[in-house]
């Protein structure tokens, strides 16, 4: 959790948001993208492995 930017787990109304969300007509023009419940974990963990590469550099 300490890497998480929310710093807690998602609620069940949360995750059914977005899985309402995408089986709504409103994401009929999202195609082909993975939507990340996750509250910010993917991009925590991107930031982590980016600054990791240029520290090896």
């Amino acid at each position: 959790m300490a890497n998480q930017p929310v710093a807690r787990l998602g609620l069940a109304d949360e995750i059914a948001s977005a899985v309402l969300w995408r089986c709504s007509p409103g994401s009929s023009f999202n195609i082909g993208v993975a939507l990340p419940v996750d509250g910010g974990f993917t991009d925590a963990e991107r930031r982590i492995v980016r600054r990791w590469c240029f520290q090896s550099l």
